[in-house]
């Protein structure tokens, strides 16, 4: 329990979506601009890394939003759909569905290669109970997350996803 007066959040873990943060490993990026299956395969690497952490940070946000006091409760709304955002337009290109929505994972990119964005993503991470022994994640993340944007450009580019308004 928290101190006085403190707002306690009870968040529980979603069986099966805990990750080894310290195998994460640093993506590749596409190999130049014509790339197109270099820059899927790195969408297909960055599921493959984080779609059990984004989809308990997602889960968190949805939890403390219903946990919270209603005037908070909107705070919390931008972060759950970001991170929703990126989460199904990541696993949208990895799999090669056609995307309705590119300007909504055009926006979670740019979010996300915020420090402050990335460092609230870890601390999520750490409320979720999600084991970050890898000491550079933040800084892995940020790296794997400027090979997501590259990749993104790359699939623009190629017309592989439609233009963004």
């Amino acid at each position: 329990m928290g101190p006085p007066g403190a707002t306690v959040i009870k968040v529980s873990n979603i069986s099966g979506m805990i990750t080894m943060m310290d195998c994460v490993i640093s993506i590749r990026p596409p190999e130049d601009a014509d790339d197109a299956a270099g820059a899927v395969r790195v969408f297909q690497e960055f599921l493959g890394q984080y779609q059990n952490t984004l989809t308990s940070a997602e889960h968190y946000f949805e939890q403390v939003m219903t946990q919270v006091k209603p005037q908070f409760a909107p705070a919390y709304a931008p972060w759950q759909s970001a991170v929703k955002d990126l989460l199904q337009g990541v696993y949208i290109v990895a799999k090669r569905l056609p995307m309705h929505n590119p300007k909504a994972l055009a926006d979670a990119l740019r979010l996300f290669s915020l420090d402050s964005a990335i460092a609230m993503l870890k601390d999520v991470c750490i409320s979720c109970k999600i084991d970050i022994v890898h000491h550079q994640w933040a800084e892995t993340f940020k790296r794997n997350m400027r090979a997501l944007d590259e990749a993104f450009r790359v699939l623009l580019q190629n017309r592989v996803i439609a233009r963004v308004r």
